[in-house]
């Protein structure tokens, strides 16, 4: 560091304590602990003025130049981590927004379509809603314990009123659930296509929909058994 800050030594020397200076010059604890740490970017003159006035010293006995500029590496290194922490405080407002958002607007959500045709076979659709800010969260859920395969979704809508847009969509199939007993249950034997149709009717926003599911380690367990029975 090209800028040595040696305020600590003159306190000391006075006998005065941080929390009294910041009391005579007018300045906050905390923004005194980052001058006193070096790690200040900036200090006003004003500020040098009072602390200088009221230590009975000269700048010179609080602030030492070492003759050297400030490392390269060094310099980078704090750039990197404001970077970070622009970032990270992007996401947070981001965050706050939509959480803002759906506090404003209790029904908005996602309506998730996912399959899982390692566990269930093909042309078995989950229609499901969620309200979570992450919504492969619920997906991820689902295909945690109680599958021996994980979901792969199809398509993940945006809707101010998820609810509707769901209940529309089970509404559509109420022939086709494969448990005809517990509606709860959100499994409907039909095709992708019928889907398609369906959401383009009760949904304005146009989405695409993923035509065929990854299924991976249903399509690598497929290939090791293969080989097994192969041997």
């Amino acid at each position: 560091m090209a800028i040595h800050v040696y305020l600590d030594d003159v306190l000391r020397s006075r006998g005065m304590t941080a929390k009294e200076l910041c009391a005579k010059v007018g300045i906050t604890e905390a923004n005194l602990s980052i001058l006193r740490s070096g790690k200040a970017k900036g200090v006003r003159f004003g500020t040098i003025n009072r602390i200088c006035y009221y230590l009975d010293c000269d700048v010179g006995d609080i602030l030492k130049f070492d003759g050297n500029l400030e490392a390269e590496d060094e310099k980078e290194g704090l750039l990197a981590k404001i970077n970070d922490i622009d970032l990270h405080l992007n996401e947070v407002d981001k965050n706050l927004k939509d959480i803002d958002y759906r506090e404003a607007n209790k029904r908005a959500g996602y309506v998730y379509i996912i399959s899982n045709i390692g566990s269930f076979g093909k042309d078995i659709y989950k229609i499901g809603m969620t309200r979570r800010l992450d919504p492969q969260d619920r997906v991820d859920e689902l295909g945690d314990a109680s599958v021996p395969f994980a979901f792969d979704v199809h398509a993940m809508i945006f809707s101010d009123d998820a609810p509707t847009l769901e209940n529309n969509l089970h509404k559509e199939f109420d022939d086709k659930k494969v448990n005809m007993v517990n509606g709860r249950k959100e499994f409907f034997h039909v095709t992708l296509e019928e889907i398609k149709e369906a959401v383009k009717k009760y949904n304005e926003n146009i989405i695409e929909i993923k035509d065929t599911p990854d299924a991976e380690q249903y399509r690598e367990s497929l290939l090791i058994r293969k080989k097994l029975e192969n041997q």
